[in-house]
């Protein structure tokens, strides 16, 4: 076969390297476009940024050590069955007594270490003598995106030593009132501080009421029955989070992985609604989620007071409250939500009033765009719920029956 001559494989070359220049230069427009608006806001104000991703964090460090996990939200139990003595279970922690990588929207990522219960607490913070502090919520309650000390259950450890933090990424009002049927013992209780979050909740509540297991603790006879069989659990729970790093790890596109997802983003945003428009349908009344809601913490504050205890509802105002361009569905129905609250007789701490109170609220969140709280409004959060806990005596509510 004769050869090409050399013209020819100047060309083909020519066709090659200039392909490959292209793509390369693709590559580096797509990372651009891909980064953050925080991450741009960040370079901006001259702030350091992490630009490795959440799952490279948690590679480097099984390198040393095997005990580190990205975060699992609690939406991920929905997703994926986990099965303990035979039978399926919905846990409501992480991964147990582990390293956890969060979220990144100040520069840095979050992380903390995971108690014996897969919870964002100090080993034995649970089992110790009571009576306790607890906090039930999602992630802002986990304390995902901060660092460990400026979280709002973080500021409040600090004076509190006895709180103890039962938040989980993804929660939704089924797997709060599940951590408190599963995780709060008789007489272990002083208050528990219900935070709640007005961006998605109504909406994590769509969802999870619709799980077979979930919706059984509408029944206050019901309970997985947890505690008993932890240490099962948390080998069930590794188990899985192993697995699905693995998959993601193995999954990860090698070449070009920032013009290949962007062509995915692209394909799989096509069609569809844009998030402004989404949010104007959802929650305004079309359903009975709200009021689903309130029979939950109406059981939540009977089921606290049988045990010794106090519930309060921590009220947590979304970014759209105070930046636009809308408020999300769920959001739009907080004056329903809060006389609703009120009139089961629980008491309220408005974190809405207090960011009020300062000219700009916008400045709470990381570089004045969409996410949880950065530092400063942590401590507002924490020092209001500090001052509620110095002025409100625990007084014993009485079940409506």
């Amino acid at each position: 076969m004769p050869s090409l001559p050399r013209r020819v494989l100047f060309a083909i070359l020519g066709v090659a390297v200039s392909t490959l220049t292209a793509l390369v230069l693709a590559e580096w427009v797509a990372t651009l476009t891909l980064r953050a608006p925080a991450e741009r806001k960040a370079a901006e104000q001259g702030t350091p940024w992490d630009r490795r991703d959440r799952l490279d964090l948690v590679v480097e460090g099984r390198r040393a050590d095997p005990n580190w996990f990205p975060a699992v939200p609690a939406n991920t139990y929905l997703e994926r069955i986990v099965t303990v003595e035979g039978r399926r279970v919905i846990p409501l922690g992480g991964v147990a007594g582990v390293k956890v990588v969060g979220c990144n929207e100040n520069g840095y990522y979050s992380s903390w270490r995971t108690d014996e219960f897969g919870f964002a607490n100090p080993a034995g913070a649970l089992a110790s003598r009571g009576p306790h502090l607890f906090f039930i919520g999602d992630s802002f309650t986990q304390g995902d995106c901060l660092k460990s000390d400026e979280s709002i259950v973080g500021r409040v450890r600090a004076a509190r030593v006895e709180t103890v933090n039962l938040g989980n990424g993804g929660n939704g009002p089924l797997l709060e009132l599940a951590s408190i049927r599963e995780y709060v013992d008789r007489s272990s209780v002083s208050y528990a501080l219900w935070m709640y979050y007005e961006g998605n909740d109504l909406d994590d509540l769509r969802r999870d009421r619709a799980n077979p297991i979930l919706a059984r603790y509408l029944d206050p006879a019901f309970a997985q029955g947890l505690r008993p069989i932890q240490d099962k659990v948390n080998g069930a729970v590794r188990d899985m989070a192993n697995t699905r790093y693995e998959e993601r790890v193995q999954g990860r596109p090698i070449v070009f992985p920032s013009l290949r997802q962007l062509v995915w983003e692209a394909r799989n945003k096509a069609g569809a609604p844009r998030a402004d428009e989404a949010q104007a349908h959802v929650g305004h009344g079309d359903d009975d989620t709200l009021e689903l809601f309130l029979t939950i913490l109406r059981n939540a504050r009977d089921e606290i007071a049988e045990k010794g205890g106090q519930l309060a509802l921590v009220y947590l105002p979304e970014y759209y409250r105070y930046g636009g361009p809308r408020l999300s569905g769920g959001a739009s129905r907080r004056n329903e939500l809060l006389q609703g609250a009120r009139a089961l007789g629980i008491p309220v701490i408005d974190i809405d009033e207090v960011f009020r109170q300062h000219a700009d609220p916008v400045q709470f969140f990381p570089f004045r765009l969409k996410g949880h709280y950065n530092s400063a409004g942590t401590k507002i959060v924490a020092d209001e719920i500090l001052r509620f806990l110095s002025t409100a005596p625990i007084q014993s509510m009485a079940s409506e029956r």
